[in-house]
């Protein structure tokens, strides 16, 4: 069929094999893009409405779609980047966690107090109402440059009010240090005008005087290095002096905390030994009234002991004085026998007598 349009076999090969390689190429960036919004929609690293860096796109999310992402970029550019590269490369959320940190330099001039400084900017981000207040800013020195020394604040914000705060705090910090009379340097650059006639003795002159500025300069810094020297002395010795200082009454609390310690254990032992000796004095007043209960119980033994002995003594005595009784009534009946037997004696003799 094509032989009867003129048209070579091998062209004709050559151009259906290039048209479905490229109908290939482009069904599989097609495929591609599709399986990325895919994955996008199902794991949702972003929404529509926040702000995103993606396929080297920096925008608001407008739409998305099942193969592209339509972006709006901060100068109102609509860009459009396939799900494939958003799928595929590193991906940045800046609005998802809900908060920002606001990255800025600051610098001032060498002749500055650092601490005065970081101070005055401080109350900048303290003083601005959109500035968050937990997690505090940050505020130090970050690089001593070659004109200024650069202070990084770094304040946090909601991700709504990250531009607002970002312009605000520098104009805001600009204010406060030209009231503080805290120079904001810049670079500076000397340009000398020479004239046509004498250039070799101006030259001579400059070379003079220039000598003469670095002799003083030498000089200066060889006082300024002795008046470093010596207050870094005196720094020092105040150093050891509080140190020493602190020592002492590091020294002093600690004594204080040990006899405290001390005083403590000794009141905890004298309540012991007292609570102790109260005891001993319970037991011993217990064991006090055990023995006089046990010599009441002895005495009133004794006593009964003696009462029965003497009751005994008494029966004794009674017995004895029966007895004794006894013996008087036979002794006076043996007497009435032998008086009566003497009488009738008497009373026969006397009848013999008679007789």
């Amino acid at each position: 069929m094509l032989e009867l349009v003129d048209v070579p076999m091998l062209s004709a090969t050559a151009l259906t094999t290039a048209l479905a390689f490229a109908v290939g190429i482009a069904l599989g960036d097609m495929a591609t893009n599709t399986l990325g919004g895919l994955v996008l929609m199902s794991y949702k690293p972003f929404k529509v409405g926040e702000v995103i860096t993606g396929g080297g796109v920096t925008g608001k999310v407008a739409e998305i779609l099942l193969d592209r992402t339509i972006l709006m970029t901060p100068d109102n550019r609509r860009a459009i980047v396939p799900n494939g590269k958003l799928a595929s490369d590193s991906l940045v959320n800046f609005t998802r966690s809900g908060k920002r940190r606001v990255d800025m330099v600051i610098g001032v001039g060498y002749d500055v107090n650092l601490s005065d400084a970081k101070r005055v900017l401080e109350k900048v981000c303290k003083h601005h109402k959109l500035v968050l207040k937990d997690p505090k800013p940050t505020i130090e020195v970050t690089e001593l440059g070659d004109n200024s020394v650069n202070f990084a604040v770094r304040p946090h914000v909601e991700s709504a009010d990250y531009w607002t705060v970002f312009f605000d705090v520098q104009q805001a910090a600009k204010i406060a240090l030209d009231e503080a009379g805290m120079n904001i340097p810049f670079p500076q650059r000397d340009v000398h005008l020479f004239k046509h006639g004498s250039l070799a003795e101006e030259n001579k002159d400059e070379e003079n005087k220039e000598e003469e500025e670095e002799e003083e300069e030498e000089e200066e810094e060889e006082k300024e290095s002795s008046e470093e020297e010596e207050e870094e002395e005196e720094s020092s010795e105040e150093e050891e002096e509080e140190s020493s200082e602190e020592e002492e009454e590091e020294s002093s609390e600690e004594e204080e905390e040990e006899t405290s310690e001390e005083e403590e254990e000794t009141s905890e032992e004298e309540e012991e030994e007292s609570s102790e000796e109260e005891e001993e004095e319970k037991e011993g007043s217990e064991e006090t009234t055990k023995e006089e209960e046990e010599e009441k119980e002895s005495s009133e033994e004794e006593e009964e002991e003696s009462s029965e002995e003497e009751e005994e003594e008494e029966e004794e005595e009674e017995s004895e004085e029966e007895e004794e009784s006894e013996e008087e009534v036979v002794e006076e009946k043996k007497e009435k026998k032998k008086s009566s037997h003497k009488h009738h004696h008497k009373s026969k003799s006397k009848s013999k007598s008679k007789k």
